[in-house]
C-alpha cells in the first residue's frame, strides 16, 4: 500500500528532473508518468570552489596547473616531466583499481615512463585493500596512495593532476569525473550505460576518452577471461589522453550549480 501511494504521489507531480536518460528511463518505467513530464538536467559542481588553478601555475602541457603540491604529512611534488595522472575512489575490483594498475604497467613496459600516478581513497575490506598495494608494488612506474581525504583536500590534486582516471565497471554520473574536468583534466572513463550520451548532450567538447566495456557478467563484474581485452583498451586511451592537445579550457557553465538552477527555472510554470 505504502509503494501504490508513493508511485500516485510521484504521478501527481508536474515536472521531474533525473541527471541522465538511464535514469529518466527508470522512472517512466517504475511509475509510469507521461513523458514529457521526466526531464533530464544533469548534475552540478560548485564552481565558486571548483576551477582552474591560479596563482603559482605552469602550463606543460597546455592548461594551467599547480606548481606543486604537499600531502599532509609534508612530502612536496613540484610539476616536470612526469604525467601527473589521478585516481579517487574505492580502492577495489569494481572501481577498476587492478585493471588500472596493469594497463599502466603495460604502457610503461612499451617503453611510456614518463608518468606517474596518485591515487586517493580506501577500502573498507581489508583483504582487497592489500591486494592493491601487493599488485602496485609489483609496478615499476611511480604510484603514491594518499589515502582518504576530505573534499577540501582533494580539489588542491584536481589541480595538480593532468589526467583523471576513473575505469569503473559501475558508476552512475561521476560527480569526480564533473568536479576533475572543472579544474582543468582531461579524463579517461569507461563507456557505462549513458554517460557518453550524457557529456554529448552537456559538455560536447569536453576532453574524455572512453573506453569500451566487454560484456559484463553482472552489473559491475567483468569475467576474468575477458579483462585482458578491457586492459589492453584502457592502456590505449590513457596513452590517447595523455597525447593528445588540450590548451583551451572548456566552458563548464551548463554543469555548474547556476547552470542547473536555471534549467530547472526554465521548466517551472511561473516563469
Amino acid at each position: 500500500m505504502e509503494k501504490e501511494r508513493i508511485v500516485r504521489n510521484i504521478q501527481k507531480l508536474d515536472k521531474i528532473f533525473t541527471p541522465k536518460e538511464a535514469q529518466r528511463q527508470e522512472v517512466l518505467r517504475l511509475y509510469g508518468v507521461e513523458p514529457e513530464k521526466v526531464i533530464n538536467i544533469g548534475i552540478g559542481y560548485n564552481a565558486e570552489v571548483l576551477g582552474l588553478p591560479t596563482g603559482d601555475v605552469l602550463s606543460p602541457h597546455g592548461i594551467p596547473r599547480r606548481r606543486e603540491i604537499r600531502t599532509a604529512s609534508g612530502e612536496k611534488y613540484v610539476k616536470g616531466e612526469y604525467w601527473d595522472l589521478l585516481f579517487a575512489g574505492k580502492l577495489g575490483e569494481k572501481k577498476g583499481v587492478f585493471s588500472l594498475l596493469r594497463s599502466l604497467e603495460a604502457l610503461y613496459q612499451k617503453g611510456r615512463k614518463n608518468f606517474r600516478l596518485f591515487m586517493i581513497g580506501d577500502n573498507g575490506n581489508q583483504e582487497e585493500k592489500e591486494a592493491v598495494y601487493a599488485l602496485a608494488k609489483t609496478c615499476n612506474y611511480p604510484i603514491h596512495f594518499l589515502g582518504r581525504l576530505d573534499y577540501s583536500d582533494l580539489i588542491p590534486w584536481y589541480e595538480f593532476s593532468d589526467c583523471f582516471l576513473l575505469p569503473s565497471f559501475f558508476d552512475a554520473v561521476p560527480m569526480t569525473v564533473i568536479e576533475s574536468l572543472a579544474c582543468g583534466n582531461k579524463v579517461v572513463l569507461t563507456a557505462l550505460e549513458g554517460l557518453e550520451d550524457f557529456f554529448t548532450e552537456n559538455l560536447p567538447t569536453a576532453p574524455i576518452f572512453f573506453v569500451e566495456l566487454p560484456p559484463r557478467k553482472n552489473a559491475d563484474e567483468i569475467p576474468e577471461e575477458v579483462l585482458p581485452v578491457f586492459e589492453e583498451r584502457l592502456e590505449k586511451q590513457i596513452a590517447q589522453c595523455m597525447d593528445s592537445e588540450y590548451s583551451k579550457m572548456i566552458s563548464m557553465g551548463n554543469l555548474s550549480w547556476d547552470g542547473i538552477a536555471e534549467k530547472v527555472l526554465s521548466y517551472l510554470d511561473f516563469l
